[in-house]
């Protein structure tokens, strides 16, 4: 069961991890703006893992989606829910431990945008095949 969680949540771990990384080197105040790479390729990663869920559910017949225009939705709807939950995440660590990870609300809605952003960019790049 452990496998199989971290194969379908292996980019985001390993993203997580490389953001404690530059957390520790305090990369992210020598180069601020390797957040919108991290967020747009959060999103990425984070929708290739739901992805992987779902081909494994239709592989066991448990789901089934025949409309593009569905699992677009759903994936989309899956990423938007784990961005919330990560600026809520930025959000407990800046109030109650004071990292100062939460910016402004402009950086938190940019954030969030960028994570859906990078959604879609995996649904497009895997309806193109590039």
């Amino acid at each position: 069961m452990i496998r199989k969680f971290f194969y379908f949540f292996r980019w985001p771990i390993i993203l997580y991890i490389l953001g404690i990384f530059f957390s520790l080197f305090k990369i992210w105040s020598y180069f601020p703006w390797i957040d919108i790479p991290m967020h747009i390729l959060g999103g990425f990663v984070v929708a290739y893992s739901f992805t992987l869920i779902l081909t494994f559910l239709d592989s066991k017949k448990l789901m089934k989606i025949k409309s593009k225009l569905v699992y677009f939705f759903i994936i989309l709807s899956s990423v938007a829910l784990i961005t919330v939950f990560w600026e809520f995440y930025e959000f407990i660590l800046t109030y109650f431990f004071n990292l100062g990870m939460q910016g402004t609300l402009v950086d938190t809605m940019c954030d969030l945008f960028l994570g859906l952003l990078g959604a879609m960019f995996l649904f497009i790049f895997k309806k193109i095949k590039i």
